[in-house]
């Protein structure tokens, strides 16, 4: 019986070996490690915003960018870590799976074993710079220094509208040089400037102005001065209509608003104006009743009046 049954069996044992060697063999994936500590760099913490690569056989297998100043990775259960995950074969159980750290792209000190499904404490530091590898400075290339082009100065040139008058007077400025100006700088004689190409002034008193404009080229500086360039006389104010008492400027700016000459600002002033206006424009100069300095007498200088009043 047991010689008939050997055929059989033979066969049997023919098909099993046959699906096993056929049946395919998966390669393992690990679950990842995960790994926190304190974080320091020559020493002290390491500010937020640093990197953490974790590498295993020289390649990247985990990063992270920390959040808190001398910490990577939570204590927290739920929190943030810095995982590390092998490649599928590249663990095999019963071997050490060394991991090596870089923190913003400098080794640290410390080391770590990979194990799958774990959280590991592990502090982290960097004592050493790494050495930068040498660099060849390559021979610099000899090329002939050309000769300057030496530009001459452009020569200043401006005038000024009106040159002469009673204050207050309003004198517009413009620069006639010709050229690449950079920089300008008035000096309108009465301790006044300006770094304007046009410029305006209000000269509030009377004398003799001189005026310095310096300019700034590609080939220096130039300045042209204009002694006397602007006369400010002396105002001929005369009593004005139903008044016993020459107007005053109480507040030195070039304006008379004190017009009954009893030295402070009140509404009578305001009331002396109202019935001398047209006295005023017939009896010149009056621009130092011309408040809103626009070459006449009107009802805004009336407006401006009051509101200083």
């Amino acid at each position: 019986m047991l010689r008939k049954m050997r055929p059989i069996l033979a066969i049997l044992l023919i098909f099993t070996l046959g699906c096993a060697c056929i049946i395919p063999v998966y390669a393992e994936i690990p679950e990842p490690c995960e790994f926190f500590g304190k974080l320091t760099i020559f020493g002290n913490p390491a500010p937020p915003g640093t990197v953490v690569v974790a590498t295993i056989n020289g390649q990247e297998r985990g990063r992270i960018v920390t959040s808190v100043e001398g910490v990577y990775g939570s204590t927290c259960i739920f929190g943030k870590r810095l995982n590390v995950q092998p490649l599928e074969g590249e663990f095999v159980r019963g071997t050490i799976l060394r991991v090596e750290f870089f923190v913003n792209d400098m080794k640290a000190d410390q080391t770590g074993i990979f194990s799958p499904g774990t959280m590991k404490w592990r502090d982290l530091s960097v004592t050493e710079a790494p050495t930068p590898e040498p660099t060849t400075t390559p021979e610099p290339t000899v090329t002939p220094t050309p000769t300057p082009t030496i530009q001459p100065s452009p020569t200043v040139v401006f005038n000024a509208t009106p040159d002469t008058g009673y204050p207050p007077l309003m004198v517009t400025f413009i620069d006639l040089t010709k050229g690449d100006t950079l920089l300008w700088f008035w000096d309108f004689g009465d301790g006044s400037n300006s770094s304007e190409q046009n410029a305006t002034h209000l000269y509030r008193f009377p004398g003799n102005y001189s005026v310095n404009l310096t300019i700034t080229s590609a080939a220096g500086n130039s300045s042209l001065l204009i002694p006397d360039c602007i006369i400010v006389m002396q105002p001929q104010i005369l009593m004005l209509p139903n008044q016993s008492l020459l107007p005053t400027d109480p507040d030195m700016d070039g304006y008379y608003e004190d017009l009954n000459g009893n030295g402070r600002l009140e509404f009578d002033d305001i009331m002396v104006f109202f019935t001398a206006m047209e006295w005023i424009m017939d009896h010149p100069p009056f621009s130092h009743f011309d408040y809103n300095s626009n070459g006449r007498v009107e009802f805004d200088d009336l407006y401006s009046l009051f509101m200083e009043v």
